[in-house]
């Protein structure tokens, strides 16, 4: 923050602060972010791509009670269909149309993206989707921690709402969803990347289709699909291991 304080102080070129919602950030680091741009008079955008409707049924701003500028809005929105949006304070929307800023588009107001998109919406809201990922999203963050303890790997398993982290040879503060991996320069030694990509491989082999470091939750995702992939994500471990790698 100090950083981003010293940047804007003084700055007139500076138009907005743009911050990525399903970035792994101290809820207290996103509300100095707030405090700063409004301080200084730019705007703050929050990037709800990934976030939007999975943080919370009001994305990452609803999750921890701070209210953007913009934000922009894609994937979950758009129930499956291609689709964006940008919403934010009227004053700045507005400006859009009114001949201060065109914005054509061959998509724009797509009739069947935004059917679909409120139709899921509307699903997300009345089915607990967001709660129902997340609660999965444990129970394979405590299964990946619980190989790594019984192999004795250094590393765990962590991250927020219903996506998964995994830091293989550098420890992390598993009881905190908002903790990252220690750096080097507090003894962190991440694994290689040659080794990822061999666990990768390995936990194809096994029938797993996923990035050995990150994974996304849905709400379909059973009790069966988590406990499987603890059982092939360990078997891909104990693969790498026996190459040597690990």
């Amino acid at each position: 923050l100090d950083t981003v304080d010293e940047i804007l102080t003084g700055n007139d070129h500076v138009a907005a602060v743009v911050f990525q919602g399903n970035d792994i950030a101290p809820p207290e680091f996103i509300r100095g972010l707030r405090e700063l741009t409004t301080t200084h008079g730019v705007l703050l955008i929050f990037d709800e791509v990934v976030s939007g409707f999975r943080w919370s049924n009001a994305g990452c701003q609803g999750r921890y009670g701070i209210t953007p500028d913009l934000s922009t809005f894609a994937k979950i929105l758009a129930g499956g269909l291609p689709g964006g949006c940008v919403g934010g304070r009227a004053d700045v929307v507005d400006t859009v149309g009114e001949g201060g800023i065109r914005h054509p588009g061959t998509f724009n107001a797509n009739p069947l993206s935004a059917a679909a998109g409120s139709t899921a919406l509307g699903i997300v809201e009345r089915d607990g989707i967001v709660e129902t990922a997340e609660k999965q999203a444990v129970r394979l963050k405590d299964g990946i921690n619980q190989v790594l303890q019984s192999m004795e790997i250094p590393g765990g398993a962590y991250g927020v709402s219903s996506i998964v982290m995994v830091s293989l040879g550098t420890p992390v503060d598993t009881d905190d969803p908002h903790a990252v991996p220690v750096g080097v320069e507090q003894g962190g030694r991440p694994v290689a990347n040659e080794v990822l990509d061999q666990l990768q491989l390995a936990i194809i082999n096994e029938g797993l289709w996923t990035h050995p470091a990150s994974m996304i939750l849905s709400s379909t995702h059973s009790d069966h699909d988590i406990d499987e992939t603890v059982n092939k994500y360990e078997a891909g471990l104990q693969a790498v291991r026996s190459s040597g790698l690990i």
